[in-house]
């Protein structure tokens, strides 16, 4: 599951890709996108806790997924329990812990926020 967000103009947009898999949780975020003015506009949303660690909203990710019910709902639940165990889930918030990657401006590749590319 990732959280993918992109610049939009002089916003930005968040949606949610790969959806139904349950096994990784993580933040794309383009390159051009300016984190500061990322989190002004995505609250509610999505929280960053530095360049390397993003805060999910769980009530965003399940209008998001259509996690109301069923077996995905269950699946998701699986996976927040999973989080929480590993303390990726704040006991006050309920919002889930990703890692962000930076993706080029094209969309080909990944990158971690920690490991820039060589220069």
């Amino acid at each position: 599951m990732r959280v993918l967000i992109h610049s939009v103009g002089a916003g930005v947009s968040v949606h949610l890709a790969e959806g139904d898999d349950f096994t990784t949780f993580s933040v794309e975020v383009d390159d051009a996108v300016d984190l500061n003015r990322a989190a002004e506009l995505l609250t509610g949303q999505v929280r960053f806790g530095s360049d390397v660690q993003a805060w999910v909203d769980h009530d965003w990710l399940v209008r998001a997924g259509g996690y109301n019910s069923g077996p995905r709902a269950d699946a998701f639940a699986a996976m927040v329990a999973y989080a929480a165990r590993k303390d990726w889930v704040d006991p006050v918030t309920q919002e889930i812990a990703g890692h962000v990657t930076r993706r080029t401006r094209n969309g080909q590749g990944r990158r971690s926020a920690q490991h820039p590319p060589n220069t």
